[in-house]
């Protein structure tokens, strides 16, 4: 049963999701409503996974994964209409700051064999830059984000030192 504090969350992870992807043209309206509704869910617990941000409602759960494996929708379409309402965001401001770091993603589940070494665990890496207003603090969204998957190779020193600075990861 949710809190009155926790339904205001949801209110507002909801707004967030309408004004960052709302604006997503996926090449069907049903697609971006239910990237919206799922946004929503998992800005509403940033943490859960698909099946726990649903709540148990099986349908949305089910087309959460039929979305997410959907092979008409490219990650960097996803990624426009947010990047645009950045932009839009930052519009006017004196000061913006770029904000970056680099999260790895673990995975567990039987698709982490696809991914990358992560030096204890498989995934893929994420370095993400955000918009902040320098004078506000404000965060605006999303400027960038590149993400990769380590290869399988052994990391030792050697082939580090090897490879051109624009093959590293400290480069991107």
């Amino acid at each position: 049963m949710k809190r009155v504090g926790e339904m205001e969350f949801l209110s507002g992870a909801r707004e967030w999701a309408e004004e960052m992807f709302g604006g997503c043209e996926l090449g069907d309206a049903r697609r971006t409503r239910r990237v919206v509704e799922y946004m929503a869910r998992q800005a509403a617990n940033p943490s859960g996974s698909t099946n726990e941000v649903c709540q148990g409602d099986d349908a949305a759960a089910e087309g959460a994964y039929r979305l997410l494996r959907n092979e008409a929708i490219k990650p960097q379409e996803l990624q426009e209409g947010p990047l645009r309402r950045t932009a839009e965001r930052c519009a006017g401001r004196e000061t913006i700051l770029a904000i970056q770091d680099t999260a790895a993603l673990a995975y567990s589940h039987s698709v982490a064999e696809e991914l990358g070494d992560l030096g204890g665990g498989r995934g893929i890496l994420v370095h993400s830059t955000l918009a902040v207003d320098g004078q506000t603090k404000e965060v605006l969204g999303l400027l960038d984000q590149q993400w990769w998957i380590r290869p399988d190779e052994e990391p030792g020193a050697k082939r580090r030192r090897k490879r051109c600075y624009q093959e590293k990861e400290s480069y991107k």
